[in-house]
């Protein structure tokens, strides 16, 4: 369970077919949330989660985008 926070980003992705059709077309936005209760678990589209510090960030190979993301919100605070 989270308390959802400020927007941190919208992010716009679209993948297109063979022939250049657009197939899909997802709109993500991200939120800095803080845990309220509950544990930790992966939805269906992970095989796994974890908690990570700042420092451990690299390990995970983790998207230029995922890193400016995350950093943005590291940046913002509480």
């Amino acid at each position: 369970v989270v308390r959802v926070g400020r927007l941190i980003e919208v992010l716009d992705r679209v993948h297109r077919g063979e022939d250049d059709r657009v197939e899909y077309h997802f709109v993500l936005l991200d939120y800095k949330c803080t845990v309220v209760s509950g544990a930790l678990a992966h939805g269906s589209d992970a095989a796994d989660a974890c908690w990570a510090g700042r420092d451990d960030l690299a390990r995970y190979g983790l998207s230029e985008t995922a890193m400016r993301v995350i950093a943005k919100a590291l940046e913002l605070g509480d």
